[in-house]
């Protein structure tokens, strides 16, 4: 897909037909539209496209407007600057055209938030899981082991009780450091341990550089997607697995949940990694499942059939209705 034809095609279908200029020109054609800011009998907005960095360019020669961005050009006009589905399409376009330089920038902010602080987490009353315990602790032992959770994967993970905050899930840097712990009661959602760092998190100390990492939304569904699996806590990727993703070369599998929240946030999801020049792929997740319900067998399935996600599959997420 060339990313500066789905551009103007984009425009026309807002502004109307254009007339190319100079095609053959060592800077690249130009474009020309009838403005949006003044009626006038002669196309006056010209549309280009930057040689170095692939930014889009506009200028109006009656009103002077001008600008480097096709999503600050749609916010200028009253009759777009409001619908969400036409500014989300134009940020990603803006992203598409721009990626070798978004790649860079974006870089340099992964590299500026990489000096984690140091975490000196501590859960005092917190205990290994096992079959002695008091009622409330094997209240929660028998939720892990419900749900599929088994003593080795309990081990492996370090997953601890604690009366004050019932099941500790602890997260680690790339450097297997304790950054952070959430914690889950029964009958509550998950809550962070207080004096953790999410953002330099990983997860876990068995992710491989050599497998794909699934990304999915919580513990349970990490559990059930596999080993290289790794919980969001929500639909947000943090700074370290970017950094990590990037370093190492890891393509990256999105298997969220099948409800709104989750599909929505599979493509916002998708849209970040595909700035970082991060291979995607998408599992269809079944409509208002997750993969702690779907079982290990049907996740397998469903991850080994999940599709190659590319800039024009965001786009064409991103439709003109």
């Amino acid at each position: 897909m060339d990313p500066r034809k789905t551009s103007i095609d984009f425009l026309e279908t807002l502004l109307g037909s254009y007339k190319l200029e100079g095609p053959d020109s060592p800077s690249g054609p130009k474009y020309l539209f009838f403005t949006p800011f003044q009626i006038h009998h002669k196309p006056k907005l010209t549309v280009s496209f930057d040689d170095k960095t692939g930014a889009f360019r506009f200028y109006c020669w009656i009103t002077k407007k001008s600008g480097v961005s096709l999503t600050f050009f749609i916010k200028l006009l009253p009759q777009f600057a409001k619908n969400i589905l036409i500014l989300n399409r134009a940020k990603a376009l803006d992203s598409y055209l721009k990626r070798a330089k978004n790649n860079i920038d974006a870089w340099d902010q992964l590299q500026e938030s990489s000096s984690a602080i140091p975490v000196n987490l501590q859960v005092p009353d917190s205990v290994k899981f096992c079959r002695n315990g008091d009622s409330l602790h094997l209240q929660h032992y028998g939720h892990l082991l419900r749900r599929g959770v088994s003593q080795e994967i309990i081990d492996l993970y370090g997953i601890t009780y604690s009366p004050t905050y019932g099941i500790l899930f602890p997260s680690h840097d790339h450097q297997n450091i304790l950054r952070s712990v959430v914690s889950k009661k029964l009958g509550d959602g998950y809550r962070k341990v207080p004096g953790g760092d999410l953002n330099h998190v990983i997860w876990g100390n068995s992710l491989s550089p050599n497998l794909p990492v699934i990304g999915v939304e919580g513990p349970f569904d990490a559990f059930a997607a596999g080993p290289n699996a790794s919980p969001l806590y929500g639909t947000t990727i943090r700074p370290a697995m970017c950094r990590w993703l990037v370093s190492n070369s890891v393509p990256y599998t999105i298997f969220l949940d099948g409800d709104y929240p989750g599909k929505l946030g599979s493509v916002y999801l998708a849209y970040k990694l595909l700035t970082y020049d991060i291979s995607v792929k998408m599992v269809d997740t079944p409509d208002d499942s997750d993969p702690s319900k779907l079982g290990k067998e049907r996740c397998a399935e469903l991850i080994a059939s999940a599709r190659d996600y590319t800039w024009e599959s965001l786009l064409n997420n991103i439709v003109l209705t």
